[in-house]
């Protein structure tokens, strides 16, 4: 079985931000060259996390 693994680092500069990382972990799966399989993103901060989520505006504002 095939394994890739990589480490994206991201900074904020609020409290509270939205970042769209799509483009990120599209290319980081793109360059694995890996066909078939899982993508595992997690946060590994405790005042972190991820949600999968529409980039709209009213998700923005709220």
């Amino acid at each position: 079985m095939k394994t890739s693994t990589k480490t994206l680092t991201v900074s904020t500069r609020d409290r509270y931000q939205l970042i769209d990382l799509t483009r990120s972990i599209e290319e980081i799966v793109s360059h694995s060259n890996v066909q078939t399989g899982l993508c595992l993103v997690h946060a590994s901060h405790a005042t972190a996390a991820i949600i999968c989520n529409e980039n709209e505006s009213g998700l923005v504002q709220d």
